[in-house]
């Protein structure tokens, strides 16, 4: 997945809030762990997050 800033993710983590943690690629070898907004996510991802979420509340 590519961030809105044109970063490359290779992993992430979303336990709810505004923010998610990210696994950022760096080069070929190496990556770094962040806390990224939800804004710097791409929308696709924003999208499937959000029909996850509702599809768990109608099912409760």
């Amino acid at each position: 997945m590519v961030m809105r800033d044109g970063s490359y993710v290779d992993d992430l983590y979303y336990a709810g809030g505004d923010s998610v943690t990210v696994e950022v690629l760096i080069g070929r070898d190496d990556a770094e762990w962040r806390t990224a907004h939800l804004s710097e996510m791409p929308r696709e991802w924003l999208s499937e997050v959000k029909a996850a979420v509702e599809s768990a509340l109608h099912a409760a």
